[in-house]
């Protein structure tokens, strides 16, 4: 019989091929899902049947079994993805013309899914991961993880309760004074309840004890103070006599129990407003009693608002008369102060900060409780009520800048915007409204940085806002100076003509650093997912800017690409000179590892920015740099957590700190809030939120795009709005303590522009009113739903009463004030300006605004208008509010 002309088998080439033998082919000519036990014979050649040939295989020839995958139907298998791709042929010589069709398609698709698998891995750069393990998956977020108390020193404070309840005084007030000194720089969870919906609330160590001894019976105190007084009578005496507000500081932080604790607070309290620092003032005054705020810590005048105070007189002043068993706040517990004069300090702190709405309703308190009382207040001896009053009256004339300070008012020559949102508390509201009239004055080209092959995030911002994350410039105006940052570079202009302010290169450019490295490029072109942001800060002539790579995280394999960045201090009075810069030394060990986060603020005493450092977790910190020489004085470890991009990609951040009357709020962006004392780096608390639990990757939520969000800081209130958090939040700048949180907003907002008249303004994709005292969503337009009204392009700005928003061809003027009109609310747009109208052509984008002058920085543009002191002209359109629902 002659032998068939089929083609040997080759035995399969793939590293996955099972050991185990198969004796012979079944008569169908396909492996099959069986094999059979006993090796069969060898056979003549059946051509008709399609049998091995003689010979073919030797007598005991065993075969290697393939891994079967992609099952076939009639339970057919093919042979490794190698064997597909190598020996397609062979497989034909063994089948039958009616199953050939369905090996062709098995064969079809194994080669589509080699050629896909392929491509992913050849399109990423080195040291990139996958992009399906990098977007194409849910990320759990992580708690932040906040520095507690050795498993030791919480031992102790465990034990304390127990001491406490067997009355064991001595031990109390020893464990208690021992914690405090050896653990100084720790914080300690104050709320029972780990993780609540509602978060959770950490106090410094020293803070924490002190609020325990608060907290014991007066005998215990008694013990304390035995113990305590005659070093803090000293240190009160030095104090007071030399004005030395850090030694009686000291009295606070560490003898806060003692006899002289609620002297040192009352001192404190003066000497912080006669710098003008009414909130830290305010603070002061109020832990003096714990009858000066409610039981659970909230400040009177959150209660009170909305309230008359004659007609519910019954309700509201038992609520400040009868003292609690124990506060749960840290106030001084059993003080021999006049009350009748705290509280008239704490309405004459209101009138100067011109806070007219709670002043009446602290003069209203103070009506109540103390209508006979005297003494000599702001330069008058006399009935308090009567000498309050006089002094409200008369405040209502006076011109005092609103909501934030730092400039004079349009067409003054003398109004600044220093740094980002227009003051470092975040929270600046011009004095007066303008109009916009003409084309502008003068345009120029922003030399764009860096941009080639810049590349976002799966689901990046740039899809989601409509091109909104493209504007990246946030300049600022002072002393008739425009600055703009461009990469590594620093641009100057004259504010009037927008000319080179500087004499310089035509470009305007004073602070010729150069292009951003090789490697800056690299890492910011690698699918990052936020967007650069360049914003500077000016303290006293002097310019301060992060310059080098914005990437603060980056994938372990290309750290080592890492050039790092750095802070420039530059002074404006002699053209722009470098005064510092810091690191000098790319190997400075104070600096080894970190990353500045973005442009620092600034006092008279210091130069504080945030760091962050690349880990398994980001890291965040805070630092105080000297200002004159750059050198670090103190830094400060708040949180850690983990961030999608950890290990997969490299992230541009630019978390910026907020300043206010000497204490410094970081919103981490990493589930954490913290408040630090700016002279010290003391933490005071941090506040750990609830972070969103899960982000997907592939269609990351709207909040998430929230790059540029420091806290805003209005009449003691902290209002932050986290990129990993859907809601708003506000916090007791005093004790921490969460006073309320926003309902998930739809659209979320990213940029907080303000408080004006009460509300805050939120914007995004719509502008939400919010009060700012309860945190009520009142009204939002356009309707997050409504995909057809006009979207926000650009950062706006809060001036006099009115809001300004910008689209990509107009700017929309809404009044701040909801307007009422027999029991229905409107809201009003006052006026609409048509920056692509024929006379203008200009575009939408960041608005800042400095004396006479408004700028707006497109993507590639710098336009500068001039304004006049006038009211949007355009008459006033009525709309029916749209209430969100709670």
């Amino acid at each position: 019989m002659q032998a068939s002309r089929v083609r040997p088998l080759r035995p399969p080439r793939s590293t996955y091929s099972s050991p185990q033998p198969l004796a012979a082919f079944p008569s169908a000519g396909l492996i099959s899902k069986r094999t059979v036990k006993k090796p069969r014979p060898r056979q003549a050649a059946r051509p008709d049947k399609g049998g091995p040939a003689p010979g073919v295989f030797g007598k005991d020839a065993k075969i290697p079994r393939a891994p079967r995958l992609f099952p076939h139907r009639r339970r057919l298998h093919i042979l490794s993805v190698e064997d597909v791709t190598q020996n397609g042929a062979d497989f034909y010589s063994l089948c039958p013309s009616g199953d050939r069709r369905r090996v062709e398609k098995s064969r079809k698709f194994c080669r589509t899914a080699v050629g896909l698998v392929l491509l992913l891995v050849v399109v990423q750069p080195a040291g990139s991961q996958p992009l399906m393990r990098q977007f194409d998956q849910l990320y759990q977020l992580t708690v932040a993880d906040i520095e507690d108390l050795p498993h030791q020193a919480a031992a102790q404070l465990a034990r304390v309760d127990q001491l406490v309840a067997n009355q064991n005084w001595d031990e109390v007030v020893e464990t208690l004074s021992a914690v405090a000194q050896n653990h100084s720089t720790r914080l300690k969870q104050a709320d029972t309840a780990s993780d609540t919906a509602r978060g959770s609330l950490f106090l410094n160590v020293p803070a924490y004890c002190q609020w325990k001894l608060v907290q014991l019976p007066a005998a215990a105190r008694r013990l304390y103070r035995q113990r305590v007084d005659a070093v803090a009578e000293r240190w009160y005496a030095e104090g007071v006599q030399q004005r030395n507000e850090p030694l009686l500081q000291r009295i606070v932080d560490q003898l806060f129990c003692s006899s002289r604790g609620d002297d040192a607070l009352l001192a404190l309290g003066d000497l912080a407003l006669e710098k003008g620092h009414t909130n830290a003032a305010r603070w002061y005054w109020e832990q003096i009693s714990p009858l000066t705020r409610l039981w659970d810590g909230r400040a009177a005048w959150y209660f009170l608002a909305g309230l008359d105070t004659d007609q519910h007189r019954k309700t509201i002043a038992p609520q400040f008369q009868q003292p609690a068993a124990a506060p749960v706040w840290p106030a001084y517990p059993d003080t021999d102060l006049n009350l009748a004069d705290i509280r008239a300090r704490l309405v004459l702190a209101s009138i100067l900060q011109g806070t007219v709405g709670r002043a009446e309703l602290e003069l209203g308190l103070l009506r109540q409780l103390h209508p006979e009382a005297t003494g000599y207040l702001a330069g008058r001896e006399g009935n308090y009520v009567q000498t309050l009053e006089r002094l409200l009256a008369d405040s209502r004339d006076w011109t005092a800048e609103p909501d934030g300070g730092g400039g004079g008012g349009v067409g003054g020559g003398g109004g600044n915007w220093p740094t980002f949102a227009g003051a470092m508390s975040r929270n600046r509201r011009w004095p007066t409204s303008f109009d916009l009239l003409g084309p502008p004055a003068w345009r120029r080209a922003i030399p764009v940085a860096g941009s080639r092959g810049q590349q976002t995030a799966a689901g990046s911002s740039d899809r989601k806002l409509g091109g909104e994350s493209r504007l990246a410039f946030h300049p600022v105006i002072v002393n008739n100076l425009v600055l703009i940052q461009s990469g590594s570079r620093i641009f100057a202009y004259d504010v009037a003509t927008g000319q080179p302010a500087f004499g310089g290169a035509g470009s305007g450019q004073f602070y010729p650093v150069g292009e951003t490295t090789n490697a800056d490029r690299r890492l910011m072109g690698r699918g990052v997912l936020s967007e650069p942001r360049f914003t500077l800060t000016v303290h006293h002539s002097k310019l301060y800017a992060r310059l080098g790579s914005q990437a603060t995280l980056h994938p372990q394999p290309v750290a080592r690409l890492r050039s790092g960045n750095r802070l420039v201090c530059l002074d404006l009075q002699r053209q722009g000179g470098l005064k510092w810069r810091h690191p000098t030394d790319p190997d400075d060990r104070d600096f080894a590892g970190w990353a500045f986060e973005g442009p620092p603020v600034a006092d008279a005493d210091g130069v504080y920015v945030c760091l962050r450092r690349t880990d398994a977790q980001p890291e965040a910190s805070v630092a105080c740099l000297d200002p004159a020489t750059g050198r670090l004085r103190w830094r400060q470890r708040i949180c850690a957590a983990n961030f999608p991009t950890s290990g997969q990609t490299s992230e541009l951040s630019h978390t910026m700190l907020t300043l206010a009357e000497g204490t410094l709020y970081l919103n981490t962006n990493l589930g954490a809030i913290a408040a630090i004392r700016a002279r010290d780096g003391l933490v005071h608390w941090v506040y750990r939120y609830p972070r969103a639990k899960w982000i997907d990757m592939a269609k990351r939520p709207e909040y998430f795009d929230r790059d540029l969000n420091p806290c805003l800081f209005y009449q003691g209130l902290v209002i932050a709005a986290p990129r990993d958090s859907q809601q708003i939040m506000a916090l007791d700048a005093g004790t921490g303590q969460l006073l309320w949180r926003s309902i998930p907003l739809g659209a979320p907002p990213l940029h907080l522009l303000g408080v004006g008249n009460g509300n805050l303004i939120a914007t995004g994709k719509s502008i939400w009113w919010l009060n700012a005292v309860t945190g009520r969503a009142e009204f939002v337009w356009p309707h997050p739903d409504n995909t057809q009204s006009e979207r926000q392009y650009g950062r706006g700005l809060l001036a006099g009463n009115h809001i300004y928003w910008p689209t990509r061809e107009k700017i929309l003027v809404f009044d701040q004030r909801i307007a009422r009109d027999q029991g229905a609310r409107y809201f009003q747009k006052t006026a609409e300006f048509e920056l692509a109208a024929e006379h203008i052509q200009a575009g939408g984008g960041n608005l800042v605004i400095g004396g006479d002058t408004l700028l707006i920085a497109t993507a590639d543009t710098l336009y500068g208008f001039r304004l006049t002191d006038d009211p949007p002209s355009e008459t006033p359109h009525p709309q029916p509010a749209t209430r969100h629902p709670q």
